[in-house]
């Protein structure tokens, strides 16, 4: 399993600059390291999955604890290489 991190704010646009990096970042991923499967988790708020095409896969309830040490829910999305 490989994994990255980022701090994106929650503001952040679909189609903006973290959008297009999500976007080459998986298209490397698929043709360069050949993964089936790509998967990206974010605070609720944060639209940059949308932007890189990545469907929600649902909710995971109070499942992160950040800086300011409360939980808070997160929404995972994934993309597969057949997803064209």
């Amino acid at each position: 399993m490989n994994e990255s991190g980022g701090g994106e704010g929650t503001g952040t646009r679909p189609g903006g600059i973290a959008s297009a990096a999500v976007t080459a970042l998986t298209t490397w991923a698929f043709a360069q390291l050949r993964l089936h499967r790509v998967e990206l988790c974010h605070a609720v708020a944060n639209r940059v999955a949308a932007g890189a095409g990545y469907p929600a896969e649902g909710i995971l309830r109070e499942s992160y604890r950040y800086g300011d040490g409360r939980r808070y829910d997160e929404h995972p999305h994934a993309r597969l290489a057949t997803d064209g």
